[in-house]
Parts: structure tokens; C-alpha cells; sequence
């Protein structure tokens, strides 16, 4: 029966044996579906793991003006369409 020591030491990160590995911090990051894997020991061995395949990270040639300018006109349509019915709304009223 192996103690949690030696399996500890034998413990391989993705096909890289960490030598002497004495602890395994794991923690949530901002992303989801991602966690950050840190192992110490003789070694120093630091990861990110994504199940998902990380699904949800946008690329590098993501395009933010599109975005930002689609989120400008939705803004500006609204506050225009809300002064009109604030007009229509009065001129009912005086009818």
C-alpha cells in the first residue's frame, strides 16, 4: 500500500513528472471551466487546465470596435426612441 507521500512523488502533471512533489495547490480562476494547478516539491510545476477546451476565451483578433460600436448605436437608438415616446406621451395628453 502506497503512502500519500509516495504517490505524491510520482504524481505526473500532463507527461512531466514533477520530482519530489510535496503539495498541489489548486485554485479558480476568472475563466470559466479553468483552474490553475500549481505542484512543488524538488520542482516547481505551474499549469492552467481547461476541460472545455477553453470555449469561452475570446481570440486575438477578436474585433472590439465592432462591439463597441454596436453597443453605441443600441445606446443611442435608445435614448432617441425614449425622448419620442416621452414626446408622444405629452401630446396625447394635451389631446
Amino acid at each position: 500500500m502506497e503512502t500519500k507521500s509516495s504517490c505524491l512523488a510520482k504524481l505526473y502533471f500532463f507527461s512531466t513528472l514533477v520530482a519530489n512533489l510535496h503539495g498541489v495547490y489548486t485554485a479558480g480562476s476568472g475563466l470559466e471551466s479553468t483552474c490553475l494547478v500549481f505542484g512543488y516539491g524538488l520542482d516547481l510545476y505551474w499549469t492552467r487546465i481547461t476541460p472545455s477546451r477553453m470555449f469561452d476565451v475570446l481570440k486575438e483578433d477578436f474585433d472590439y470596435w465592432f462591439i463597441f460600436g454596436t453597443l453605441g448605436i443600441l445606446v443611442l437608438v435608445t435614448i432617441v426612441s425614449q425622448r419620442l415616446a416621452s414626446i408622444k406621451m405629452l401630446r396625447q395628453a394635451w389631446q
